[in-house]
């Protein structure tokens, strides 16, 4: 019996020692617990400051993108109004090339008439002749 007394004894001490052993390991994990939340919240501070520098940077970013867009739309605007402008310019242009080739078609062909024409003519020294006679009988007979 003194053997089952010491032998139960050993088993409450084993006993006594693992559930002191399980408080101080409940504790330890506890503790680690503790830390890991303690450096889980200050890394989540820290990623989240980093985040909105991030964030803010993006927005920055994005709102002078958007204000480029918006100049190069306001540019785009002239030049599709400064095109629209050119068209009716050249429609104008092109009509008045119609009217000034007409012209010169005209020209052309009085031009050919008048060459035609003056081929049946007198020339200057004949005109010259003539006037010379002219002005001998206009002579004559103002004298007569």
């Amino acid at each position: 019996m003194e053997a089952e007394k010491d032998y139960q004894q050993l088993i409450g001490e084993v006993i006594q020692h693992i559930d002191v052993k399980a408080v101080e390991t409940q504790r330890h994990f506890d503790d680690k617990a503790a830390e890991m939340k303690h450096y889980f919240d200050e890394k989540s501070v820290e990623t989240q400051r980093h985040f909105d520098i991030v964030a803010e940077n993006i927005k920055d970013k994005v709102k002078l993108l958007a204000e480029g867009l918006i100049t190069t739309n306001k540019q785009v605007d002239k030049i599709k109004e400064t095109v629209s402008i050119m068209q009716v310019d050249m429609a104008i242009i092109k009509t008045s090339v119609k009217i000034t080739q007409n012209s010169i078609d005209t020209i052309k062909a009085d031009t050919a008439f008048l060459k035609s024409d003056s081929m049946q003519k007198i020339s200057r020294e004949e005109f010259g002749d003539l006037k010379k006679r002219v002005i001998l009988l206009e002579n004559k007979f103002s004298h007569a």
